[in-house]
């Protein structure tokens, strides 16, 4: 399955889970990297083009740890910090943590979404930091999103996190009942991303959500 573009942990999982003789097994930007440069430059413009454009695209994946968070982010560097998140903060795959493209009418955003444990899931929409339940029954949406928002606010004041109520309350299947205040990652004293301090504001929404639902 050759892959040139960003893929999500699960997502690769998936493919290579495939129950199909022989199996699928992924060959991603970085085995093409790999395998171009041991081809040396100069000897095939096709292959020096797609070296060079493979190159760009990892580049732009990892300009996460470059840009300043003041400055507008690539969609490509969302997915490149989301890739190493998914690392670090879910690294046994236990917490069913994925991330993908969600489109809207403003253009749609890359999500990052996992679940701590419980009824309460933490959903990163590239600036947002959201806490959101997920209900089937219409008739009991009402109900369960103040339930939850209440629930998540007093444990975000106990833990000392600004956990507030977003713009307005949805009443979907899935639905945003608090959102972190302000922007969930940190920067250092240059202006860029501070991953440890990042991570920290992470595991401690993870503890809010817990503690909510315990």
């Amino acid at each position: 399955f050759l892959k040139t573009g960003n893929m999500s942990r699960a997502d690769k999982v998936g493919v290579e889970a495939r129950e199909l003789e022989p199996r699928y097994k992924v060959f991603a930007r970085g085995d093409f990297l790999g395998a171009l440069k041991k081809c040396g430059r100069g000897k095939s413009e096709i292959i020096d083009d797609f070296f060079d454009y493979l190159q760009k695209l990892e580049k732009d994946t990892e300009s996460w740890k470059e840009t300043p968070l003041e400055e507008e982010w690539s969609p490509r560097a969302w997915e490149g910090l989301y890739r190493h998140l998914e690392e670090r903060i879910d690294p046994g795959s236990k917490k069913n943590m994925n991330w993908e493209y969600v489109p809207n009418k403003a253009g749609g955003f890359r999500a990052l979404f996992w679940e701590p444990g419980g009824d309460v899931y933490l959903q990163v929409e590239e600036e947002k930091l959201c806490f959101k339940i997920w209900v089937e029954d219409s008739d009991q949406r009402s109900e369960r999103r103040q339930h939850w928002h209440e629930q998540i606010v007093q444990a975000g004041e106990s833990a000392e996190m600004p956990v507030v109520k977003p713009a307005r309350f949805g009443s979907g299947k899935t639905m945003t009942v608090a959102i972190l205040e302000g922007d969930w990652r940190q920067s250092g004293s240059d202006g860029r991303l501070d991953l440890e301090k990042t991570v920290e504001v992470l595991n401690k929404a993870e503890r809010v959500s817990q503690a909510a639902v315990s």
